[in-house]
């Protein structure tokens, strides 16, 4: 009888275990997606509200926060929990009733405060920082022969139409869109890959959309700039241009005979240079 009685609790712990998994399964949603979405990871809960636009998104450790719809030149206060807690920083709308700024993602507030007026008991309105519209990281920028490798994660509000696009601008200023990629919906990571093809004179910029809206704006470049230059033409007669990705300073060169002499030797300090070769027999 004892047996019994033992089997049957078994039998029904076994049952129940088997269904609390069903269920996480069920209802498994991507946790580390959904947590950097939300901006204010404190709170459990943010009301909800309209009197303004306030949008905000992530890149990397840095939250940036847009005020718009406000009364021009009134005041614009953020804090730092869903009851007020600590202002964590006071400014003025500009000429457009509208607020940017920055924060350290530790430091990301939980709601904007605006007052219809500077008058010290002017009616105020606010608006919470529910969600992200978009957070992106780990940014990996390379040059593989002629073309730029650029790549990052990525991952968006579905209720946000985000768009990820890669521009070149050329001395003329020509601004061509050569890549163009649409957020996926899911809330989940991911892998974002951009290759394009590279030119020393011509500058790329990586930008995010929010439907017609740009958010933000990357310049795309190598960090060792001496390092990627260009060389033409490859048949010589008085002179050769030595063009480099961006401004450079003080970048020594020399340049030996076919047995290894130095011929002649200098520095370069611009971006895009002629070197004459006239007077070399």
């Amino acid at each position: 009888m004892k047996f019994k009685k033992l089997t049957n609790r078994l039998i029904k712990s076994s049952v129940l275990n088997i269904l609390i998994i069903l269920i996480s399964t069920l209802f498994y949603i991507p946790v580390d997606a959904q947590n950097l979405l939300k901006a204010h990871k404190q709170e459990s809960y943010m009301p909800k509200q309209s009197h303004f636009k306030a949008y905000s998104f992530q890149v990397d450790g840095e939250c940036y926060i847009g005020v718009q719809g406000c009364n021009i030149n009134t005041p614009v206060e953020f804090y730092s929990t869903v009851h007020g807690g600590k202002m964590l920083r006071r400014s003025n709308t500009n000429t457009k009733g509208a607020y940017y700024t920055t924060f350290n993602s530790e430091e990301m507030p939980a709601f904007v405060l605006n007052k219809k007026s500077n008058k010290p008991r002017a009616r105020g309105f606010v608006q919470f920082f529910d969600q992200h519209e978009f957070v992106m990281q780990n940014f990996h920028l390379e040059r593989l022969k002629n073309t730029f490798n650029l790549s990052f994660d990525a991952v968006a509000d579905n209720e946000e139409e985000i768009s990820y696009k890669v521009f070149s601008e050329n001395n003329d200023g020509e601004i061509t869109l050569l890549k163009e990629l649409d957020a996926s919906k899911n809330k989940e990571w991911e892998y974002i890959v951009f290759d394009f093809p590279f030119s020393i004179k011509t500058n790329y910029t990586l930008k995010v959309y929010n439907g017609e809206k740009e958010r933000y704006s990357r310049s795309l470049y190598i960090s060792d700039p001496e390092n990627i230059y260009s060389v033409y033409p490859t048949l010589v007669n008085n002179s050769i241009n030595i063009d480099f990705l961006k401004e450079v300073q003080s970048v020594n060169y020399s340049i030996t005979d076919v047995n290894g002499k130095q011929i002649i030797n200098g520095t370069f300090n611009n971006q895009f240079n002629e070197l004459e070769l006239s007077h070399i027999s």
